[in-house]
Formats: structure tokens, sequence, C-alpha cells
């Protein structure tokens, strides 16, 4: 590769980078923010013609889609893959990222992933061919694992290697800071709703009990005078 043409992928990649960046500050909706996130990288990183976005689901003890390119997003988000299951399940467990070169290899680490997660994937496909290449990057923040992100190439093999997998890398990493960020906010506007309904009550409270003085005074007195006859 010459230095001009290295420069250009240099200036696309850094591009890249400050778009998905740009998006993971203005975009406040979770899903749509995935979503948006997913579909930029697809369409400005040279060799990634679709992918996916999943994220672990601690309850269920599974990878859940949550953004799609080039696949049915509605069918993708019925499938449910285990650590250790399939392409993504795989690099989620070993916790680093996963080159698939061909479509041999891809078939061969897709050879335990359960029927119904084969049948569901294989409808998203939309009427085309299976990926060539593949790639797939375990999204970490901090110490946890969070999710998966698969790119694939749909049209020739030995289209992502090992000297893409630092800018992937970068990429995954800012997508699971944004994920953690993501849920940070969700937790932070639950406490404040919780807050917010605690307040009422007591305001709601108070105002019943403000309310009733009045007549429970009379009440008293009336009382008080029936009692004293």
């Amino acid at each position: 590769m010459t230095t001009s043409a290295s420069m250009v992928i240099q200036d696309q990649r850094l591009l890249t980078i400050s778009e998905l960046a740009k998006i993971s500050v203005t975009e406040h909706d979770a899903e749509t923010m995935l979503q948006r996130l997913l579909a930029c990288l697809v369409e400005t990183f040279e060799t990634a013609e679709a992918g996916m976005l999943l994220l672990y689901d601690p309850s269920k003890e599974r990878l859940v889609v949550h953004a799609a390119h080039g696949y049915d997003l509605a069918k993708l988000q019925q499938v449910r893959i285990a650590p250790g299951e399939a392409r993504c399940g795989k690099a989620f467990q070993a916790g680093h990222p996963e080159l698939y070169s061909t479509p041999e290899i891809i078939a061969a680490a897709t050879a335990n992933m359960t029927a119904a997660n084969r049948e569901l994937i294989t409808a998203a496909m939309v009427d085309r061919q299976g990926p060539q290449s593949a790639v797939c990057l375990p999204l970490i923040s901090g110490e946890n694992k969070t999710g998966v992100l698969m790119l694939e190439n749909l049209h020739e093999i030995n289209t992502f290697t090992c000297i893409d997998l630092p800018f992937l890398q970068t990429v995954a990493d800012l997508i699971a800071l944004t994920v953690e960020r993501a849920h940070m906010r969700e937790d932070f506007q639950s406490a404040q709703a919780l807050s917010e309904a605690n307040r009422l009550k007591a305001e709601l409270i108070s105002t019943l009990a403000h309310e009733m003085r009045t007549p429970l005074t009379s009440i008293k007195g009336y009382s008080t005078a029936l009692l004293m006859e």
C-alpha cells in the first residue's frame, strides 16, 4: 500500500471515529443511537457491508440484537445467542476479537448455533447470500463485557485482517462506553422518577390530611356536644 493510500484510509477512519463520537453525544434515545452508530460504521468502513450489534442481557444470560445493517432487524430481535454460541457468542466468551476469513471458517464457527437462531438469522438475510468474511469484537467497559459488534463482507474473502483490529477495537470501545453511558442515564432517570413519585405521594398525603382536618374537627365538635348532652 502506498503512503498516499495509507493516509487516505487513516483520514477516513479518523472521520469515522469523529462521526461515531458525534452520534454518541447528540442522540439520547438508546436504540436509535445504536442503530445510527452501526449504520455509520458500515457505511464508512471500507470493507464492511453488513453487521449487527448485540448486547448481553444478564437476566436471560443471552446476547440480544439491538441494531442491524443489511438484515431484517425485526427478525433478528428474536434471536438469543448464548455465550460460546456461534461467532458472536465465541467472541463474547473469549473477550477478544475473532476473525473469520472464509465462508468455510464461518460455517465451522456457527456449527453449534441452535436451530431456532439459525432459522431466524437465515430469514433475516432478506434473500441474499451469507457472508464471505467477518470479524466479531467484544464490547468491554472496564471489567464488564456488555456485548458484541459483528461486521461482515458479503462478496470477498479475507477482507478483515489483523491490521484492521486496532481501529475496530477503538470503535468497539467507543460503543461500549456509549452503551454504559446510556445505562447510567437510564438509571439516573429511574432514580429521578422514583424521587418524583415519592414527592408526589408525600404531597398527596399532606393535601388529604389538610383537607380532612376541617371536617374531622367539625365531627369531633358535634361528637363532644352529643356526649355532653
